[in-house]
This record gives C-alpha cells, structure tokens and sequence, in this order.
C-alpha cells in the first residue's frame, strides 16, 4: 500500500471515528440534555374527579321532650320527616344528604325542662352545656306547659338546637312542615348551595342570585378598612375612638371566625372629601336624600381617595360619611316618592356605607362630635356577614319563627351554613382548576413539569379526598379546613411560574433555533462520512484484485 492510501486510509477511520461519535454520543446527550422535564402526574385520578359527588351528609336529629313521649308513636312520623327531607341535587350532583334520627329526651334533659326557665335563650344555652354539640342540627319538641313563656311555634336558638312548640292534641305529623322550614331554609339553605355550584361551574343558562353576586370570594386572609369622612372639618370636627369599637363589637365576631380566614384591619380620617354629587331635595320636608340610581356615583366618588394597601387580599371598605351642613337630614330613599328612610347601603364585592345625619343634632358649642360607633358598627358587622357570604334569611310567614340573638353578631348554625357553602365551592373550585391544568398540559406537550407541581397536585388531591370524607361523615369544620387547602394548592400548581417558561416557545420555531446551529456543521460531517465509506468500500474491491 503506498503512503498515499494509507494518509487516505487514516482519513477515512478519522471521518468514521468522528461521525460515530457524534451520532452515537453527541446526538442523544443533546437530546437528554435539551428534553423537557415533566414529572408524572395522576391523569387518570384527575379524571376521576369529574364523577366525584359532593355529598355533604347532615344529621338531623329529633328529641321529644313532650310529656308521656312515645317512641313507638314516631316511626310513621320518622318515615314522612325522611320523605320530605330528599337529597338536594345541582348540575347532576348530589350536594345535600339528610340523616334523620330520633329519640326522647334523657333523664337530664327532662330534669332540665321541669326547672321551667323564664326564656327559651336560657335553656338553649342550658340545653348545650349539657350536650356535645350536634354534628348536624337538633330540633327539641315541647309543650306550652312545660315553659313560662314561648314563641308562637318555633325559636331557632343560636347554637344548632330549634325548639318546636306542640299544642294539647296536635299530631305529630303537625310539626313536620316546621322541621322542614328550619331545615332547608334557615340551616341548609339549599338554594344558595344551588346557586353556589351552579356559579363555580359556569352554567350560564341560570341567573345569578343576589348572594352569589354580593359575597366575595373566599380566601385565606381579608383586608378590613375603616374610613371616617369629614368634608367639613372646619364647620364639624368629628372624633371616633374606632379601635375601641373595633375591640368591643368587631373582635369577638373575628374571633368566631378565626379557623375560616385571618383578618387584618386599618382605619383612616378623610378630610374635605365630599361627594361629587348633589342630592336631592325632598320640597315638603327640605331634607336630603340619594336614590340607588346614585349610590354608585358616590362610591365612584370618594373611591379614589381612600387609597390602597399593598396586599393581594381581597379588601372590604366600611365609610362612615359626616354629611355637609347644607344637606339636613341626608338619608337614602329607593324611590322619589317613597317615604321609607334609611342611613346605610351595602355595596356588592366592596363594603358597607353609613350616613351619620345625627351630627347636625348633637355637635356641642365648640363644633365638636363625639361619633357614636356602636349604631354604626352593629350595621358594619351585618354588611360583613352578608360580603363574607353567610346568607340573609328570608322567609315568607316568619310571624311564626324567633331567632335567638348572639352577642357577638354570629350564631353557631350560621357560621357551619358559611362553611358548609365554602366547602362546597372550594371543592368545586378546586377539581375545576385540576382538571383545566391537567387537559393543559397534556395538551401543551412543551411546558415543564417539575417535581414540585406534581407535589402540589398530589397534596391538592389528597385534600379532596379528605374533605369529601368528613362532608359524607358530616364534620363541616374539618370538611372545610381540608377543602380549603385543596383549592390552595391547586392555584398554587396552576398559577406556578415554571408552567410559563417554554409556553411561548412552539414546537415549529425549534428549526429556525436548530438549523442553523446543526446545518454548519452536520453537512461537513455528513459530507466527511459519504466520502470515507465509499473509499473503504472501493479498497475492499481492489485488494482480490491485487491478490
């Protein structure tokens, strides 16, 4: 072989050795190295969700504490009470389960009723020392004689207990409808969890309800701001000692709700802050007065001068408005001709309004006024009920119903209706958001899926399970506590930034990036290749011919 073969030779085994390399080694570390990560994720689990049935179970128990109680009496009576009380279904899903029972009252609780206390508030507060509270709702069946006084037929206590009253020969079956008002209307509410599931899934075809549309969304923490305006300070220089008010009328209600959500608080004096509107003028009394048609324009009004606060939680406003000199009297009227006065609307999703008209009346010698906080406040803590989503009951012959009054502005059954509402919303807030994430990534084959999203998914579903759990045994408390984490971590995966890093890179722009980096050089190699095969391939011919 002369030495020209052999320098073609060694060309040849190099062009082969390198090809080989980059073929073999470089191509697939390019393409380990340049893949896109994405962790497994329980597809088939998140598809199960969409099947899943909310069923918040709800134990209603009855306790007969009726002179000379018969429990065999009450089987047909137990049969039609289960009858009346039927599962509430929304959208194709069972959201509502009623448990019904029923028994006498012990020896305790008959010794209790013989004490013959003065009211029905002392022997519901009685009544709930002396038992655990009910995991549902409790509903206590008496007789005129056995109490001093009594509501005409039902007191719905501020605990979870309602107490019925049974007239000398009234059948059992009598209280039936009673039961079922309390039930449906005043504990359950079924037509705002209705609406509540309708809302989260987006079914357009319904109208959306007052409740749905005035309640704010549910969150982890809310910001409560309270503002005082003056605009005139020069003719009324107003004080308010907000921060004890807020610890007399507005912490002990926060208090009860410390395990739904954190509140924080901040309070502000606005001065020369007036409306940019005129009221009207009522021409037979000379006072002042805002229709609903205006109310808007006043919040649009002074918005802008309250100012914002760096938190992404949702805010709440409560305005205390100092009215001018020159509008006597400045009230709220629905209409023109209606006579009706009152001092404070609700605006839906941002807070509550109060006119304090009274100053004009009780400003002392040196313009100074004392503003007198607990009016106030009382009609502060109902606009944040309503805002926080715990319903206004309505009924239609409610002559017949007394509702206990709690000394903090929240009663037991009315904060479990709220969480029992937010449970049902979280949870199908959150297999809502699982189930968008889920279709969009696999739909999006070029988004990165890192451990910590298939974590928070993990965790997301976990919770759900678990809060399903407790709805079907009936703890609300914990049903929410876990629902509550769930839509949490199921934002937290949606809304993770590393989700958006190649989003915005398709799969078609990968050629104008790679071309011209692997094109220099693929070519030469290629070239390099074709070349040196073909001479080994000539150089096998040619040695039997030399032989």
């Amino acid at each position: 072989m002369t030495d020209n073969n052999k320098e073609k030779l060694t060309i040849a085994y190099t062009s082969l050795a390198v090809g080989v390399v980059i073929i073999i080694l470089g191509l697939p570390l390019w393409w380990v190295t340049t893949e896109v990560y994405r962790a497994p994720l329980p597809y088939n689990r998140i598809a199960q969700l969409g099947f899943m049935q909310p069923n918040s179970v709800i134990p209603v128990e009855i306790v007969w504490l009726v002179n000379n109680g018969n429990v065999a009496s009450s089987t047909n009576f137990l049969l039609q009470l289960k009858a009346n009380l039927k599962p509430v279904s929304s959208d194709n899903m069972t959201i509502i389960n009623y448990e019904v029972s029923t028994r006498t009252g012990d020896k305790k609780e008959m010794t209790i009723i013989k004490e013959n206390y003065a009211s029905l508030a002392e022997l519901d507060h009685k009544l709930n020392m002396l038992n655990s509270e009910p995991r549902g709702f409790r509903f206590y069946l008496l007789q005129p004689i056995q109490m001093k006084s009594f509501a005409d037929g039902i007191y719905v206590g501020i605990f979870r207990s309602t107490f019925i009253l049974m007239e000398d020969g009234d059948s059992y079956e009598s209280v039936l409808p009673k039961i079922q008002l309390v039930t449906k209307k005043i504990y359950v509410n079924e037509k705002v969890l209705k609406n509540t599931i309708s809302s989260i899934l987006g079914v357009r075809e319904k109208k959306a309800d007052v409740e749905s549309m005035r309640a704010i969304r549910s969150t982890d923490s809310y910001q409560l701001s309270f503002t005082l305006i003056n605009p005139e300070p020069h003719n009324v220089l107003a004080r308010w000692k907000i921060e004890d008010a807020i610890k007399v009328y507005l912490d002990p209600f926060l208090e009860a709700l410390k395990n739904y959500s954190k509140f924080s608080i901040d309070s502000q004096v606005l001065y020369y802050s007036g409306f940019s509107i005129k009221p009207l003028r009522d021409q037979i009394t000379g006072s002042f007065y805002l229709t609903p048609t205006l109310l808007p324009r006043v919040i649009n009004s002074i918005e802008s001068r309250l100012g914002s606060h760096a938190t992404s939680n949702p805010g709440v406003n409560f305005i205390l408005y100092i009215p001018e000199t020159r509008f006597k009297n400045l009230h709220i009227r629905m209409s023109k001709n209606d006579t009706r006065m009152t001092y404070s609307f609700i605006s839906p999703r941002w807070g509550g309004f109060v006119i304090d008209s009274k100053v004009h009346n009780r400003t002392n010698a040196t313009g100074i006024y004392d503003v007198n906080l607990k009016e106030a406040m009382e009609v502060f803590v109902a606009h944040l009920k309503l805002l926080l989503g715990i319903p206004k009951i309505s009924i239609s012959d409610d002559k017949i119903v007394e509702f206990g009054k709690s000394d903090i502005g929240l009663t037991k059954w009315e904060y479990h209706c709220l969480l029992r509402r937010r449970t049902l919303e979280n949870v199908a807030s959150a297999n809502q958001t699982l189930t968008s994430l889920a279709k969009l990534l696999e739909e999006i084959t070029n988004i990165v899926i890192s451990d910590r999203i298939r974590e928070l998914i993990d965790l997301s579903i976990e919770e759900l399970d678990k809060s399903l759990h407790f709805m079907r045994s009936g703890d609300v408390i914990k049903a929410f506590s876990h629902s509550k984490s769930a839509v949490l971590n199921s934002e937290k995966a949606f809304f993770d930034s590393s989700l958006l890093e190649l989003l915005y890179f398709p799969s078609d722009q990968k050629f104008a990036v790679y071309v011209p980096l692997f094109l220099p050089i693929s070519l030469p190699v290629l070239q390099s290749l074709y070349y040196a095969i073909r001479f080994l391939y000539r150089q096998r011919k040619e040695k039997p011919k030399e032989e």
